[in-house]
């Protein structure tokens, strides 16, 4: 069912429900500069077993920005309207790279309404991207902005902006949290291992071979794998893995 929810301010956000309305809410967000659409090889498999939305965050795929800037607080802000007008209470989240951030601060803002985690390459701070990808990514901004591209530029800034979340922040989480990480990632690998040392309740998975876009190129593992997760009923642990 394709909806859209009006926030305070104005921007329409564009969302899909799939699945069975009384089974556990996942919620799926995209990275930086995509769109619902990126989870593509994930939708028909998790809707089978939950009730889950697809959105297309602020500024991305059909969903608009009336403001001059982008945040994450203002992405997470549309997130908690969201789930008030769909009265949900408790639900899961998906976060690939920028939607991960996304997700974490969701659960530092609203933590009584997350049940469980799985972020995928999320970087907490801006020193968590490898250099050379952190580089790329500055001279495309500045091409954009040269180019007056103010909404792809909003949308790139944004992936060069840090959470803001500390090491307090990330000691509070106690539900569980999957974290995953591509060998090949543009997430240094140490940085990953600092954030799952800071949570209490978190796995780290490392897939051998991969780069940023676990989900995409390994489908079949990565559905089998969170889908477990997802329906694990024992708490969990710091553990790292590399696959």
């Amino acid at each position: 069912m394709d909806k859209q929810l009006v926030t305070r301010d104005g921007a329409v956000i564009a969302y899909q429900i799939l699945g069975q309305t009384n089974k556990e809410v996942v919620l799926f967000l995209h990275g930086n500069s995509q769109n619902h659409h990126y989870f593509i090889k994930q939708k028909q498999r998790f809707s089978q077993q939950f009730k889950t939305i697809w959105l297309d965050t602020r500024d991305h795929g059909r969903s608009t920005n009336p403001q001059e800037t982008l945040t994450f607080e203002m992405i997470v802000e549309d997130l908690h309207e969201l789930v008030v007008r769909e009265h949900i209470t408790k639900l899961s989240m998906v976060g690939f790279s920028d939607g991960a951030n996304v997700a974490l601060l969701f659960a530092k803002y609203y933590p009584s309404y997350v049940k469980k985690l799985v972020l995928i390459s999320p970087n907490v701070t801006v020193a968590g991207i490898k250099a050379f990808q952190r580089y790329k990514t500055e001279l495309l901004l500045k091409v954009l902005r040269g180019l007056c591209l103010k909404k792809w530029a909003r949308r790139v800034q944004l992936s060069l902006t840090d959470t803001g979340l500390s090491k307090d922040d990330l000691q509070q989480f106690t539900f569980p949290i999957l974290l995953v990480q591509g060998e090949r990632d543009v997430i240094y690998a140490g940085h990953l291992e600092k954030v799952a040392e800071q949570l209490s309740h978190a796995k780290l998975e490392i897939v051998n071979y991969t780069g940023h876009s676990v989900p995409f190129l390994r489908p079949r593992w990565f559905n089998e794998r969170v889908l477990s997760f997802l329906n694990e009923t024992t708490s969990v642990h710091i553990e790292k893995r590399e696959l």
